[in-house]
């Protein structure tokens, strides 16, 4: 099973921004009040990038949780085309770029690539509203791209407030052109928290960029927390952006038929990247009795253009595989629908172990299923194989068996 490692060298750039202890009393203190905000457990404050404080805490902890997570859906980018980003610059678009962290996630993700596979330049525009942020972010970038040799990366923050009418963001289409990447990270949920209308604005925000500012060959990535109801507020804008006929799906989803985890009030829909924590993170988790132990979020990766045909046995593992008395259960999405595979425990044989191996975000093929009652199971001579994982899920180094 593929395992993301923090390196140890974006670990040691991160605390060179950051500055202090990074597992101190008072950033254990900060970290605690930044989860009680994302959590909604208090008075949504927009503004606290704008403390020193809290700003420091997020680089020492959430920027290593969040960063690693763009890595799945830009490898969803790369599955069918691995060669996608060769021979030409990326030009990349952050919305409401905070600390860096989506573009950070990215430059790691692009260095981990084969030479050969990677743009010739990054250029990086970066919008937020917040001047601190956006100046650590630039200091951050700096940085990472020194790791990268041979990768010439630009990077031009701009301040602007993404609540605000959207026409701010329009002449960045003429005075940047199209972009190739599009990166919104758990920002959507911020806005919607911002007023009554923020969920509509995070939607219109969207579509202007895919109407505007996307290039046609380009990629749109969103990825917010995997909380139940953000991730199924995102569900709700997906179902939304295909219907209109603006943009499609190309992952998590195999289908672009509304969502089928908004079918009941209780399912929702996320991803999970297995990871080894950076030392910090590892010990405010003890400071604060947090948890970080693998990082779960919810994502889309939109384009303009419709997703190729896919072979109709494939399905995307949405859930872990459930261990119940005397049987093995998993959910699978795939055609519009959930539904639920069932195998015995006693089952034996390579078909057992392909089962038991599965892992939530698997895409597999499945020859030989039937129903029976409200569940599905493998017939006689059944075939179950997973579909290789996209690139650079994890670093070269970073591979462990499942």
């Amino acid at each position: 099973m593929e395992v993301y490692h923090f390196p140890e060298d974006l670990e040691q750039a991160i605390d060179e921004v950051a500055g202090g202890e990074s597992d101190s009393a008072e950033v254990a203190h900060a970290v605690g009040e930044l989860s009680d905000l994302f959590l909604g457990l208090g008075r949504w404050r927009g503004d606290y990038a704008g403390s020193p404080a809290l700003r420091r805490a997020y680089l020492h902890y959430y920027l290593p949780v969040n960063l690693p997570k763009v890595r799945v859906p830009l490898g969803e980018w790369l599955r069918d085309d691995p060669r996608r980003l060769a021979g030409a610059p990326l030009h990349c678009l952050d919305l409401g770029a905070g600390l860096g962290t989506a573009i950070i996630g990215l430059l790691d993700f692009l260095r981990w690539l084969p030479p050969a596979q990677r743009p010739t330049a990054v250029r990086a525009v970066a919008l937020d509203q917040s001047f601190e942020s956006l100046r650590d972010a630039a200091r951050l970038v700096e940085r990472i791209a020194r790791l990268i040799p041979g990768l010439p990366v630009s990077f031009e923050p701009l301040r602007v407030d993404l609540m605000a009418d959207r026409s701010e963001i329009f002449p960045l289409a003429v005075a940047q052109g199209r972009f190739d990447l599009v990166i919104a990270s758990n920002v959507l949920c911020e806005i919607a928290r911002e007023s009554p209308d923020g969920s509509e604005r995070a939607a219109r925000l969207m579509e202007t960029a895919g109407r505007d500012l996307l290039s046609p060959r380009g990629a749109l990535v969103i990825v917010e927390p995997g909380l139940r109801e953000t991730s199924r507020d995102l569900h709700r804008l997906r179902d939304r952006w295909l219907a209109s006929g603006l943009l499609h799906v190309q992952a998590p989803c195999l289908h672009e038929a509304p969502c089928p985890a908004l079918a009941t009030d209780r399912d929702w829909c996320i991803a999970e990247l297995p990871w080894h924590p950076p030392r910090r993170v590892t010990s405010l988790d003890r400071r604060t009795g947090l948890r970080k132990s693998s990082l779960k979020f919810s994502y889309l990766l939109l384009t303009a253009a419709s997703p190729a045909p896919r072979c109709p046995a494939t399905w995307r593992v949405v859930s872990d595989v459930l261990d119940l008395k005397g049987e093995r259960r998993v959910y699978l999405c795939a055609e519009g629908r959930w539904i639920v595979l069932a195998q015995l425990k006693r089952a034996a044989g390579p078909l057992a172990d392909a089962f038991v191996r599965m892992r939530r975000g698997d895409l597999i093929e499945i020859e030989g299923l039937e129903r029976k009652g409200g569940i599905y199971r493998l017939t006689p001579g059944a075939a179950l194989r997973r579909i290789e994982p996209p690139p650079s899920a994890a670093s070269p180094d970073a591979v462990e068996p499942g």
